[in-house]
């Protein structure tokens, strides 16, 4: 796996090849910020789905998150890869 947890350390729902396809997308998006929406879409997964495995990786330190706000509504959360330090 690309976070280097093996399936047995992953939490209930979260699914090793699920989990390295969205790093995957993340490195090829080039530092761009990413929603839960467009990573669903990309991976084909719901995007509550999609915000549970991003919220793992924000718990890992693999991502980070922003809020961006709109002109209406709820501000939408942006995710973004770490760089390595």
């Amino acid at each position: 796996p690309v976070i280097g947890a093996g399936s047995d350390d992953l939490p209930k729902g979260i699914d090793t090849v699920t989990l390295d396809t969205i790093v995957g997308i993340f490195h090829s998006s080039q530092g761009a910020t990413l929603s839960a929406t467009e990573v669903g879409n990309e991976v084909g997964v719901s995007r509550t789905t999609a915000r549970k495995y991003l919220e793992y990786m924000i718990s890992l330190g693999t991502l980070t998150i922003s809020l961006d706000y709109g002109t209406k509504g709820r501000p939408e959360r942006k995710y973004r890869l770490n760089r390595p330090a």
